[in-house]
């Protein structure tokens, strides 16, 4: 399904395998940037949170595990080591400045997006 309203700002790739992994991506997005006529970009690469075992979601053949079924301290440990993977891996500042820039281009073109909406049931 494509919508055309949804517009793309940032590139965040995950389970990336190394440095060499990550420079093949930005190359990518910043050829693609080139290809466009104006100075603008078309994409920001933001970075790359590499394959790590730690800070995954534990499942299983019929789904994810459910959060009930583990020990709080696990859900801790595992959210803290994907909190400082974002830290060490992504442009966190660039993220902020991008949706911050988003935000303000709406509200100026009189137009509100939710990112995550309220549907009313």
């Amino acid at each position: 399904f494509f919508d055309p309203e949804v517009k793309l700002k940032m590139v965040v790739a995950n389970k990336v395998g190394g440095s060499t992994h990550v420079q093949w991506i930005r190359d990518s997005i910043e050829q693609l940037n080139s290809t466009k006529s104006t100075n603008s970009k078309l994409l920001s690469f933001v970075g790359g949170l590499p394959k790590d075992k730690s800070a995954a979601v534990p499942e299983r053949h019929l789904g994810l595990v459910m959060p009930a079924e583990e020990k709080a301290s696990d859900n801790q440990d595992r959210f803290q080591q994907l909190a400082a993977l974002v830290e060490n891996s992504l442009d966190v500042n660039d993220i902020l400045k991008l949706a911050k820039h988003d935000n303000i281009e709406n509200i100026e073109q009189g137009r509100r997006q939710d990112v995550f909406p309220i549907s009313k049931v």
